[in-house]
């Protein structure tokens, strides 16, 4: 498509605007990057003290402590299962036919949608998944 000459000021115009944003934005970054830097720094101390604080309050049956000046601080466990990934699925179905339901003799009379079924439920079935435990403080503010 050419350009008439309203078109090309209308184009140069745009372009001058994109790269004075553009220079904006960089500056920005620029005034931003210490701050980021600081706060990844802050969050990996944070996790580490925190991981000391959940380990000390579960090795004492603490769920909750009160700071003075603070506020509470509670103690939140949490178990969840594991997210089932492409190497997950490739070690079930290997576990499946190894020493699981699949390499039982019966299995291989069933039908092709009951061995369907079969694999989906060895890989799916909650008991058959793995679990981790997430800690985590929850910090509860002062009311007043």
């Amino acid at each position: 498509m050419e350009l008439d000459k309203e078109g090309v000021n209308i184009l140069r115009n745009d372009l001058k605007h994109f790269s004075k944003l553009n220079d904006e934005i960089a500056e920005i970054k620029k005034l931003m990057k210490p701050l980021q830097d600081k706060i990844k720094i802050l969050n990996n101390q944070k996790k580490e003290l925190e991981k000391d604080i959940c380990e000390t309050m579960e090795a004492n049956d603490l769920n909750e402590a009160n700071v003075e000046g603070v506020g509470t601080i509670e103690y939140k466990p949490t178990k969840s299962t594991v997210p089932i990934t492409q190497k997950t699925i490739k070690e079930k179905f290997i576990l499946f036919f190894e020493s699981g339901p699949g390499s039982e003799i019966p299995f291989n009379s069933k039908d092709y949608k009951d061995k369907g079924e079969d694999v989906y439920n060895y890989i799916y079935a909650k008991e058959n998944r793995d679990t981790i435990l997430k800690e985590k403080l929850v910090k509860k503010k002062i009311k007043g």
